[in-house]
């Protein structure tokens, strides 16, 4: 858990071992970012810190369209300090997932398939891929190049 601006964010990473990583170039991808729809937004303008629940339909979101999402909003949120954005397949529950947990079904756990984190000042910006919902064992951290 860390805080973003006075908003926390529970990062969802596996308990057991350190989850496989890979690395990706948003100038080197080939694959278009797919349509997605916004849950919830939730804004620090004090600390320039941007919160998205978005919804991408699971027949476009394959790893490489979500890299390729993630890349298309760090290009648009680039004057935020911290970019938070939660990936799921139903527009539900990207609009009832909160970072506290509270209130969090299963079914909305389970459409989870990502999370990504963009802090250009620390040259941060990773990319968690959990496809089948949570399982831990098939979490994959990619640490994304967004230079231009």
């Amino acid at each position: 858990m860390w805080k973003v601006a006075g908003i926390i964010v529970l990062f969802l990473t596996p308990v057991f071992g350190e989850q496989p990583s890979e690395h990706a170039s948003c100038l080197a991808t080939s694959a278009s970012a797919p349509r997605f729809a916004v849950g919830r937004k939730t804004v620090n303008g004090k600390a320039q810190a941007v919160v998205l629940n978005v919804s991408v339909n699971r027949k476009d979101g394959s790893k490489e369209k979500v890299v390729a999402l993630a890349c298309k909003l760090t290009r648009d949120y680039d004057n935020q300090r911290t970019l938070v954005v939660w990936f799921f397949t139903s527009l539900e529950a990207a609009k009832q997932f909160r970072t506290s947990g509270e209130g969090v079904s299963v079914a909305t756990k389970k459409s989870l398939m990502a999370s990504y984190r963009s802090e250009p000042a620390q040259n941060v910006h990773e990319l968690t891929w959990t496809p089948n919902g949570r399982e831990p064992a098939d979490s994959t951290k990619i640490l994304l190049n967004v230079s231009r």
